[in-house]
């Protein structure tokens, strides 16, 4: 029903909406912890205000979460994105560690011998160019509805985790987001 297949992937082109999923390490429910979902919210605002990125849309589901941006300047998005999960990771790893080792054991790698831990699923998540306002508002609707689909949720503003009330009330909850900009 929400078919957002690209014709490319990846560019760094200003001008092209960037719909984004990254997942949690084995798929766990690592964002079921409200404190952070929180922390996440902060740097994808930061983010957001770093790079002059209209943030159009998000949702941070308990395993994985979804954004929709839209860079307004050339900038290498890959490399900001890759700052973005490992700062988050950093802290949310040393946040487990102190409040949840139960849940930060599960996160263990042992690659060639070594221990690491890991907060996001290998690899570098779904990165897809938008060009048409009927992608952009598939998007939008398939990220807003997720937490629906899910059964999290009966309407998607009820969800605490997610644009969807801002974009119904226009209230910047829990951040803000940049509405306006978008002419679908």
């Amino acid at each position: 029903m929400y078919d957002i297949k690209p014709k490319r992937l990846r560019t760094d082109d200003p001008g092209y909406a960037r719909f984004l999923t990254f997942g949690c390490y084995r798929h766990l429910p690592l964002f079921q912890i409200p404190f952070l979902c929180e922390t996440f919210l902060r740097e994808l605002d930061t983010l957001r205000n770093e790079f002059d990125l209209e943030l159009w849309a998000y949702v941070i589901m308990p395993d994985h979460v979804h954004f929709l941006v839209f860079p307004t300047r050339d900038v290498d998005f890959r490399k900001e994105l890759g700052k973005l999960k490992r700062r988050f990771s950093h802290f949310a790893l040393g946040w487990l560690k102190e409040h949840d080792q139960l849940t930060y054991a599960k996160l263990q790698v042992i690659r060639k011998g070594e221990i690491t831990y890991r907060f996001w699923q290998h690899g570098g998540g779904h990165d897809r160019n938008l060009w048409t306002p009927d992608r952009i508002r598939l998007a939008l609707d398939y990220i807003h509805n997720n937490p629906v689909k899910a059964g999290l949720v009966t309407l998607p503003e009820e969800y605490k985790w997610s644009s969807a009330k801002a974009w119904a009330t226009g209230a910047p909850d829990p951040i803000a987001i940049n509405a306006d900009s978008l002419r679908l």
